[in-house]
């Protein structure tokens, strides 16, 4: 049977010290050996969170919530996936709020 994913997008929200205690008590639930959790924390968190995970064992994995369409270069503020592959195996892309809000297609 497949696992069943879940996706936690957090967005823009989520302290290091939320992070913390969100990825404590969820490292508490007991969850069946037929899902896989995925997090998608804000492009500051995930050094840390993939960090933290991977130190605690935990049976989480990371994902990103976009990515540049661009390879390493000159763009400020975004990131590649060359970059993200070192914390994320997973990447969110086309939300809708980016459509709405910053014109993206």
């Amino acid at each position: 049977m497949k696992n069943a994913l879940i996706f936690a997008n957090w967005k823009s929200n989520k302290t290091k010290n939320e992070a913390k205690n969100w990825l404590t008590e969820v490292s508490l639930q007991n969850t069946t050996q037929n899902l896989e959790v995925v997090i998608l924390p804000s492009f500051t968190l995930l050094d840390y969170v993939s960090a933290y995970i991977k130190t605690n064992s935990l049976s989480i994995k990371v994902g990103a919530q976009d990515v540049s369409p661009f390879e390493n270069g000159p763009y400020t503020g975004e990131v590649s996936a060359t970059q993200l592959r070192e914390f994320a195996e997973y990447v969110l892309i086309g939300h809708s709020e980016r459509r709405t809000n910053f014109g993206e297609d």
